[in-house]
């Protein structure tokens, strides 16, 4: 199947990311990385930077989870170069940024460098008003192997919340991560009341990561009633 759709690149491109994504959910992760680092070298191929950074964006987070720092950062490097020289959609250039500066932010803070966090939550706090501001206008790029979205804005604007919780419970500052978990968990029951978002899996891992956050930020804090309270949800 992989030597037959290439002919036409968006549906290899498709599988590539469908095969990779198995293989993740096999905890293959050696195998999902290897057909990420295909499909970005035939997205170079066929002309598409912006399916090339998704792939190696999407390869720099398996990396992270399989926490090989010393292989994240030449290629996050790689993938800041090729999001900002690239020229197109305005909601898929932001998104890219976004995808990009969530990983330099994870990568910063699995490595234990909690200053160099900020000017990447700044960027990404840009980015989000910037992606608010632009219409979701149908994309339909010239080049077919582009016909990739990574994440809705609204998933986006919960998850630059999430990686700023994290941020602020690593730093210390216990105020800001709840007031920043408050505002995550405002939206996701926003997007709840919402059909179509509502039964995202995504949606629902943010929910429980904020809460874990927000429990041990109560714990810490001597609020253990409310910790109590709020673990009944997770569970």
């Amino acid at each position: 199947a992989i030597q037959i759709s290439q002919q036409t690149p968006y549906w290899h491109c498709r599988l590539l990311f469908q095969l990779a994504q198995l293989h993740t959910l096999e905890k293959d992760l050696v195998s999902a990385c290897d057909l990420l680092g295909v499909g970005a070298e035939y997205a170079r191929v066929v002309g598409s930077e912006y399916t090339r950074a998704l792939f190696l964006l999407s390869k720099g987070m398996l990396l992270l989870m399989e926490r090989k720092l010393q292989e994240v950062h030449p290629l996050l490097t790689l993938c800041g170069q090729i999001v900002e020289n690239w020229q197109g959609n305005p909601i898929q250039k932001e998104s890219l940024r976004v995808f990009f500066l969530v990983l330099q932010v994870t990568h910063y803070l699995d490595a234990g460098q909690v200053k160099s966090v900020k000017p990447c939550l700044k960027q990404l706090q840009q980015c989000i008003q910037t992606i608010s501001t632009l219409h979701d206008d149908e994309i339909l790029p010239s080049n077919p192997a582009d016909l990739f979205h990574w994440l809705p804005k609204e998933h986006m604007c919960v998850l630059v919340y999430l990686v700023t919780v994290m941020h602020s419970m690593q730093a210390g500052y216990l105020e800001k991560a709840q007031k920043y978990t408050d505002k995550a968990l405002m939206q996701l029951e926003k997007l709840k009341s919402k059909s179509v978002l509502d039964c995202s899996p995504i949606l629902s891992s943010f929910q429980v990561i904020l809460l874990e956050h927000i429990i041990m930020c109560r714990l810490v804090t001597g609020h253990k009633a409310t910790a109590l309270q709020e673990i009944s949800q997770v569970c």
